[in-house]
């Protein structure tokens, strides 16, 4: 994607020779900080190429330093001490909503952390990269969401889908089919099995209904954190069983009152099965009601609260002491 977005936007620099620009191309495809799992970033990143050097001021490392403290964090201390994939097997409506709310919250420390790391690293030789996730789970609808979640995806789907097909579709409603669409080709671009098929069309699906009937109307903010939290975890529920016939029959099992029973002592092995350390749903607590106070409280964005020294130092020295590498990432292995 990333280098078919160079052939759509190149334009020949006089200036520069074949091998020049041949080695511009490499770089912007192979960028170490990127190279992993994204950003998916545009051709503009190649202009910054030129102001690549390792002088910064002391202000510009700590502020880097802080992004990478964050992310590493995100990763190393929380992420990697969840284990949802110790229940994928669970077919019972209580019991695969809980899976699928475990594995929300790895694909978000895991992603959101390892592109932390990445944003700042690539601070420090003066590349500025997207910023790929802004407090995605405090957003108030779907639309927001998208704009907070893996953010550099957004950007090139609009780029060199949406915003070069949409005029093709001359009606209001038109546009916003073709709009929904495009995220069951995001789905299907992870895959071409059930559950993405599911997945796309399930995003596809809330989003076109949220822009045609909910867009205008004042709704509740208590109705509408339940109801982004059921979009996260039932969304997340679709893409990651592989399995067909495991995930049809977690589907019929939301039709099962049955299904929605669970005693405590069940509950708690599930709880323990998760996870490492049971602490860490306290810190996942914790760290989730902080970015709520941020945004909601203290009107700031960018994770700002946490790159502040009060939180920078102690995060660090959790990460030196508790920080735990299992080499099992979802979106880049370390």
């Amino acid at each position: 994607l990333n280098a078919g977005a160079y052939v759509v936007d190149a334009k020949p620099n006089n200036n520069k020779s074949y091998l020049s620009e041949f080695i511009d191309l490499s770089l912007y495809i192979v960028l170490p900080f990127k190279f992993l799992a994204g950003p998916l970033e545009n051709t503009d990143l190649i202009k910054q190429f030129e102001k690549i050097n390792f002088r910064n001021s002391f202000s510009k490392i700590k502020i880097a330093t802080s992004w990478i403290i964050l992310g590493c964090f995100m990763k190393f201390v929380i992420a990697h001490r969840l284990t949802p994939l110790n229940l994928i097997h669970e077919t019972k409506a209580i019991e695969s909503f809980f899976c699928a709310f475990v594995f929300e919250l790895k694909f978000y420390f895991d992603f959101a952390g390892y592109s932390f790391i990445a944003y700042g690293l690539a601070m420090l030789v003066n590349l500025k990269l997207t910023l790929n996730f802004n407090h995605p789970f405090t957003s108030r609808n779907v639309v927001i969401f998208w704009h907070n979640w893996h953010i550099s995806l957004g950007k090139f789907l609009q780029r060199y889908v949406l915003y070069k097909n949409v005029a093709i579709f001359g009606s209001r409603n038109g546009k916003i089919l073709f709009a929904s669409s495009i995220f069951l080709l995001s789905a299907m671009w992870h895959g071409g099995t059930l559950n993405y098929l599911l997945w796309g069309t399930f995003h596809g699906s809330v989003y076109c209904l949220f822009i045609v009937f909910f867009k205008r109307k004042n709704i509740n903010n208590y109705l509408s954190v339940v109801a982004m939290f059921l979009f996260f975890v039932i969304g997340r529920m679709f893409a990651i069983d592989i399995s067909s016939n495991r995930l049809i029959e977690k589907i019929i099992s939301y039709f099962d009152y049955k299904s929605y029973i669970i005693s405590s002592e069940r509950f708690y092995v599930l709880l323990e099965a998760s996870i490492v350390n049971i602490n860490v749903y306290f810190i996942i607590f914790l760290f989730l009601s902080l970015e709520f106070f941020q945004v909601y409280k203290l009107k700031k964005q960018k994770y700002h609260l946490f790159r502040r020294p009060i939180l920078t130092i102690p995060m660090f020295i959790f990460i030196l002491i508790f920080g735990y590498n299992t080499g099992e990432l979802l979106y880049a292995r370390f």
